[in-house]
C-alpha cells in the first residue's frame, strides 16, 4: 500500500508525460492510494482484489481496478519518482528540503492527520509533494524552499514545529525509517522522555567515546547547529 499526491501527479505530467498519460486515472485526485495484491495463485489474487474493490466502492470511494501492466507500472513509476520530480522542478535557488519527510501516525487517524496537515501548509506559499507507505501510516512531505531567502530558515523551523506538534497530537513519531538527522535532533526532547534521551547518550558515549561520528545528531542536537548545516543545493545531503 503506497500513496502519492496530486502535486506529484501534476509534476509527472511535465517531466514523465508518458507515465502520466498511462496513469491518467490519477488525474484530479487529491491523493492516489496504490494497493498491490499477491496470493498463492492468480485466481485467488484476482478474487481478493475484486473483493476489496467491491467493498471500497460500497463505501463511496473512487476505485479503479487496473489489470494493464503498463498502466500499473506507470503508477508505481510516479510514486517512486515523487521526490525526484520535485528536485527536477526546482529552479533558481530553490531546493527540495526533506526536513519533514519521515513522519508517521496511526492509519486510524490518517485522514484527519492529512486534512490538518494540508490546513497548516495552506498558510505558506510553498510548492511541495508528498508520498509514503500508507500501510504503516508513513508520509513523506517535501517542500521547495530557497534557503538563502530572507526568513526562509525561520519558515523551516516554524513549519517543523507546527507539523511535529501535529504528529505528537496524533500520538505519532516525527521520524520512521529515515531516522532523525540534524534537522530533527533539536525536537527529540518533545517526543522522548529524559530517561530515553539519557539512554541515547549512553549508547553514543559507549560506541563513540571521542565524539567523532555524526556529532550533534540525536544526542546533542540544537537549532543553531542545524541552521549552520542546511544543505544549499539539490545535490547535497539532507540537513
Amino acid at each position: 500500500l503506497e500513496v502519492y499526491d496530486v502535486h506529484t501527479y501534476e509534476l509527472a505530467k511535465i517531466y514523465i508525460p508518458e507515465d502520466a498519460e498511462n496513469a491518467k486515472s490519477a488525474d484530479g485526485k487529491q491523493m492516489v492510494l496504490l494497493a498491490q495484491f499477491s496470493e498463492r495463485t492468480q485466481a485467488r489474487t484476482e478474487n481478493v482484489a475484486k473483493t476489496v474493490v467491491s467493498e471500497l466502492t460500497k463505501k463511496g470511494l473512487d476505485v479503479t481496478y487496473i489489470t494493464d501492466e503498463k498502466e500499473q507500472e506507470s503508477h508505481w513509476n510516479i510514486r517512486r519518482a515523487s521526490f525526484k520530480l520535485l528536485k527536477e522542478h526546482a529552479h533558481g535557488k530553490m531546493r527540495a528540503c526533506p526536513f519533514l519527510e519521515d513522519t508517521i501516525v496511526s492509519t486510524t487517524h490518517f485522514g484527519e492527520y492529512v486534512a490538518a496537515l494540508e490546513a497548516i501548509l495552506s498558510d505558506y506559499d510553498l510548492t511541495y509533494t508528498y508520498h509514503g507507505h500508507i500501510g504503516d501510516g508513513s508520509l513523506r512531505l517535501v517542500p521547495l524552499i530557497d534557503v538563502e531567502a530572507e526568513g526562509a530558515i525561520e519558515i523551516i523551523e516554524e513549519l517543523s514545529q507546527r507539523i511535529f506538534d501535529l504528529v505528537q497530537a496524533f500520538d505519532g513519531s516525527i521520524s520512521v525509517d529515515h531516522n532523525d538527522g540534524l534537522s530533527k535532533s533539536p525536537y527529540l526532547k518533545e517526543q522522548y522522555s529524559d530517561e530515553m534521551l539519557d539512554v541515547f547518550k549512553k549508547i553514543k558515549q559507549t560506541l563513540d567515546p571521542l565524539g567523532v561520528f555524526n556529532p550533534h545528531k540525536k544526542t546533542e542536537g540544537n537549532l543553531e547547529y542545524s541552521r549552520a548545516h542546511i544543505a544549499r543545493d539539490n545535490n547535497a545531503g539532507l540537513i
